[in-house]
Formats: structure tokens, C-alpha cells, sequence
């Protein structure tokens, strides 16, 4: 906003050489120019800097506060995601007032879970949506075991553009049963089949295959 772009220049935010991550955004033609298409094998991925490295011109978190002239007493705060919410809209009301902005500030309100009464109603209405329309598990996602939820394209600072594969199983049963498999497995496989379990992206190819 415009506040924060005014103290940029402020003696705390170059107390280190930082890019300015409000005029030294990489563009469209700077991305172009400075990257090399790379040929990959089909099934892997390959790609230049995220959206979320490009945005931030290679800074971390701390630093682009630092930049943006937050006090550095403050900056340790902003671990707390509702201190993100107490800090940032106070300055946007001041920008667009500054601005001339016609608002009637009266009916403004935070739309998460930091406002019980709004996050009441998008909880009744997710509610009544999927009690008619929606399912679980209908939709493959990429999964963080990190933080134990879904994790969308934009919210990694890595592997952009990385989607779910989906893996075909081949199972190759074996014509016969060599006793070191019946020592490795533990138990006596008798005259059960065994199956031998190929992973592939491309099951197509695997027809007529005879030496697996």
C-alpha cells in the first residue's frame, strides 16, 4: 500500500542491500529472458521459479516485512495469523482514504474464522452444500503430511504446477515359485500364485510384453 511504500526508504529497511519487493518484481520478459526451456522425460516435471519465489524476489518472509519498513520489534508477531489481520487493514483503510476511495467503512468486516459471526455463516452453508451436492473424496489433491491438509498449487514454495499421477499396478504372475521366494516371504507359499507388481505411467506399452 501506500504507507508502506513510503518508508522503504526508512533507515531499518536498509540496514541490509534488499531488493524492494514492490518495484523489483520480476516481469513477464525478464522471466523469458533470463530461463532456458529444459526437455524432460514425459511423466517428470520441470519449471522455472515459483510464483511465490518470483513474487518475493528471492527474499524470505522476515525480510520482505524488514523492507516494507515494519519495526523489527514487530516482525516476530506476525507468526500469529491474526496478527496479520489486526496489523495490514487499519493501513489499507488509511490508503484508500488518502485516496479519495467513496467507502462506507460502517459495513466493513474480516471474512475468516477471526470474525465468529461470518465464519458461523460459511460453515451453515458448506453444511447445507454438502448434504446435496458435494462428496468426499472426488477430487485428487496434492497432500501436505506436514501440516496435515491440502496443499494448493500457490501455497508451495516449491513444485509448482506438480499435479497428482495416476499409476496403473501390472500384476505378472510368476509360472513358477522358487524356493528362496518361499524362504524371503516367511511363510510357505504352497501352491498359491505368486504375483510380481509392475508400476507404470504408460500401461499401454506393456501389451504383448513377454520379458518382463
Amino acid at each position: 500500500c501506500l504507507k508502506q511504500r513510503e518508508v522503504v526508504g526508512s533507515s531499518a529497511a536498509k540496514s541490509r542491500p534488499y531488493a524492494d519487493p514492490v518495484t523489483d518484481v520480476p516481469t513477464a520478459d525478464d522471466d523469458l529472458q533470463g530461463s532456458e526451456e529444459v526437455a524432460v522425460p514425459t511423466g517428470q516435471f520441470s519449471g522455472k521459479k515459483s510464483k511465490a519465489v518470483a513474487k518475493s524476489g528471492d527474499l524470505d518472509q522476515y525480510d520482505i516485512l524488514q523492507s516494507m519498513g515494519i519495526p523489527e520489534s514487530d516482525i516476530p508477531k506476525f507468526v500469529d495469523p491474526s496478527f496479520w489481520l489486526k496489523y495490514f487493514p487499519p493501513l489499507a483503510v488509511q490508503d484508500l482514504k488518502r485516496m479519495g476511495a467513496a467507502i462506507d467503512w460502517r459495513r466493513s468486516f474480516l471474512t475468516t474464522d477471526f470474525n465468529p459471526h461470518y465464519d458461523a455463516f460459511v460453515r451453515w452453508q458448506f453444511r447445507k452444500l454438502r448434504e446435496q451436492y458435494l462428496a468426499e473424496g472426488q477430487r485428487e489433491a496434492i497432500f501436505s503430511v506436514v501440516t496435515n491438509q491440502p496443499c494448493a498449487d500457490h501455497d508451495r514454495a516449491s513444485g509448482e504446477g506438480v499435479m497428482p499421477q495416476e499409476y496403473s499396478l501390472i500384476k505378472l504372475r510368476a509360472l513358477e515359485t522358487p524356493q528362496a521366494w518361499q524362504q524371503g516371504a516367511g511363510v510357505n507359499l504352497g501352491a498359491r500364485d505368486v504375483f510380481l507388481v509392475a508400476a507404470t505411467l504408460r500401461p499401454e506399452t506393456m501389451y504383448g510384453q513377454t520379458n518382463c
